[in-house]
């Protein structure tokens, strides 16, 4: 990634810990066309600490999450990063017996928590979809795709998300994003499926870890 994005990225999110999604895609040249190269500036954002959110008509920033942006991550863990770490003289202990003392280094979730992430996977999976639908491309790509979501909503009006039709979303994308690198708005709709899919899997990686520390509680 150019130091110059960098340095913009940083000047952006300095002051609230967050950019827009506007503002990021108005941050990236328009020679950067290649849908993974998007991957490089989620990670330096997640690396310091900047939340891309996004903005309603009433002016107020939301997280990914659809939560109300504070400023702060009010779930973020406080764990000592040094406490993670194992030293030499523990390196030779069996496996199962690291793993249930890495495990328990990790709280249970309350019910807001919960509920916190459990929405965080829905409107994630929500947005996706909406994005999808808003996008104006005539792409047969898109129109595929939009047709499959529709399918899938008339076998299943709910809609439940589901991992396997996430990666089918983010690959159609990422597929007409390559195949129509001139039109732009293909582009910025893969940043914001990436965006969303990222949210998504940290609330599913935090209920998991969650879910284990339960077993190792019971155990």
């Amino acid at each position: 990634m150019l130091a110059s994005i960098k340095e913009d990225l940083l000047k952006a999110g300095k002051d609230e810990g967050c950019i827009t999604f506007n503002h990021l895609n108005e941050l990236l040249p328009d020679e950067v066309k290649d849908p993974g190269a998007i991957e490089a500036v989620f990670d330096f954002l997640n690396a310091n600490n900047i939340e891309i959110v996004t903005v309603g008509d009433s002016g107020k920033k939301r997280t990914l999450s659809g939560e109300e942006w504070t400023g702060k991550d009010e779930f973020q863990d406080d764990e000592d990063p040094g406490s993670v770490s194992v030293s030499e003289e523990h390196e030779s202990e069996e496996t199962t017996t690291t793993y249930l003392r890495e495990m328990g280094q990790f709280d249970l979730l309350t019910p807001e928590e919960e509920a916190h992430y459990s929405r965080a996977i829905r409107e994630g999976f929500n947005a996706i979809i909406c994005s999808i639908r808003e996008v104006k491309s005539n792409t047969p790509e898109i129109k595929s795709l939009v047709d499959r979501i529709d399918l899938w909503e008339r076998r299943d009006p709910t809609l439940k998300p589901k991992k396997q039709q996430l990666n089918y979303m983010r690959k159609c994308v990422e597929k007409a994003a390559s195949n129509h690198q001139e039109h732009r708005e293909l582009f910025k709709l893969h940043t914001r499926l990436g965006a969303y899919n990222r949210s998504i899997e940290t609330a599913k990686d935090c209920m998991i870890r969650a879910n284990l520390r339960l077993v190792v509680s019971i155990a």
